[in-house]
């Protein structure tokens, strides 16, 4: 590593916080409303609540794919800034979080739809779903704080 390798990776960071190209504080609060809103029917009708509090979600045909279909569209609409952050990180050959939140993301996706059409396996829509909303979350409430400094 070169002696002002991290000045430079600092200077790109601090100038503008140039991991936010683009987004802005509406972009991740309406992004995490919505996907908050997609969460809760996978979460609802996911094996991980039903389990742990005893309870069984009312059951008619198609049910079974609804945590799924749920996870998928948070996946896609809410996922889809980390994924984008994700490969401005690797471009820059600076990996950071995006890179990081996109990996847990996708790798959840390909199981999770891999565990749904046949590999064994307990699938993780509920995990993905809601890691991508916590991160919407997350998201929202820092560029909040950038905005008000």
């Amino acid at each position: 590593m070169s002696p002002d390798y991290g000045h430079r990776a600092h200077e790109h960071h601090a100038s503008g916080h140039d991991k936010h190209a683009g987004h802005s504080v509406a972009m991740f609060r309406d992004k995490f409303w919505i996907s908050l809103a997609l969460t809760i029917p996978t979460l609802f009708w996911g094996h991980m609540l039903q389990s742990a509090l005893g309870y069984t979600a009312p059951r008619f045909p198609g049910a079974a794919w609804i945590p799924a279909v749920f996870g998928t569209a948070v996946f896609a609409y809410g996922g889809w800034v980390f994924i984008q952050g994700a490969v401005r990180e690797i471009r820059a050959r600076l990996p950071g979080m995006m890179t990081l939140i996109a990996l847990a993301m996708s790798v959840a996706f390909i199981f999770s739809v891999a565990v749904t059409i046949g590999y064994p396996g307990m699938p993780l829509w509920e995990e993905l779903a809601t890691l991508v909303t916590i991160m919407l979350l997350s998201h929202w409430i820092e560029m909040r704080s950038i905005a008000q400094a």
